[in-house]
């Protein structure tokens, strides 16, 4: 299969575009709910700052904030106490391995978690951001 030229490029060039676009939208759909991004050039993951949700930086508030996020969003991000960060309140989500429709489930339960943490008066995303819609 690697030895044919013809399939191997086309497989490179189709997995950068699609990696791209995932990308793209966890990048801006984090923005969308004020998640701050770091922004990569490569890779399969980001790296989005949630310490504003804790309540002191240390490793232990992050893997509090960890297991909500776990049991309420159901969503599984690294802790990036896991990943030798030494920041807390950063975390590492992978977007290459699901599928366009499931990131954006994963999105739109992140925008309800934030609403919720945040108690903020709900913004009408959903049908304004191709992000949260179906």
């Amino acid at each position: 299969m690697l030895s044919d030229k013809s399939f191997t490029e086309n497989y490179i060039k189709t997995n950068r575009r699609r990696l791209k676009k995932r990308y793209q939208m966890i990048v801006d759909g984090l923005k969308s709910v004020g998640i701050e991004c770091l922004r990569g050039n490569a890779g399969l993951f980001c790296w989005m700052n949630l310490s504003s949700l804790l309540e002191k930086p240390t490793k232990e508030q992050e893997l509090a904030l960890w297991k909500l996020i776990l049991h309420e969003v159901k969503i599984n991000i690294s802790p990036g106490s896991s990943c030798h960060c030494s920041e807390p309140g950063w975390f590492r989500v992978c977007f290459a391995n699901m599928s366009e429709q499931t990131l954006k489930v994963a999105l739109r339960r992140i925008h309800e978690f934030m609403e919720r943490r945040n108690n903020v008066k709900s913004v009408d995303v959903y049908s304004s951001n191709q992000f949260f819609s179906s």
